[in-house]
């Protein structure tokens, strides 16, 4: 069962890497250049806020997986489903740092170097 479930993490971590060649960077850059630029700074800190909440909320779910692969006896299925449910965190944090990077991207390229220095300014 630990050998399924390790096997299976590591599946997970392979398609994670994967992940560049599955999203289309200039699709994402372009979604976000055509807002505003009220839109864009919110949509940066929004998106700040969410990476925090799943770095704090990451740690425990990574956690999760730990404690079931090392410490508990649950059946298989149990324990897939658990690191089937991190695996897609895992996945949604790095959409989350994607959409984060293209959005800081777009405010250095833009016009208007008031988003920018807005951006720089917050977070500090």
């Amino acid at each position: 069962a630990d050998d399924l479930l390790r096997g299976l993490l590591l599946a997970a971590v392979l398609v994670m890497l994967l992940l560049p060649w599955w999203t289309d960077y200039s699709v994402a850059y372009h979604f976000v250049r055509r807002e505003s630029v009220f839109k864009v700074y919110v949509l940066f800190n929004v998106l700040e806020v969410f990476d925090k909440l799943c770095c704090v909320f990451g740690q425990d779910v990574l956690d999760a997986v730990l404690n079931v692969a090392l410490f508990s006896g649950c059946g298989l299925l149990y324990s897939g489903a658990v690191a089937l449910a991190a695996a897609a965190f895992v996945f949604l944090h790095a959409l989350v740092i994607f959409l984060r990077i293209v959005t800081l991207n777009v405010a250095v390229n833009s016009q208007n170097s008031a988003l920018f220095a807005m951006l720089v300014s917050s977070n500090f």
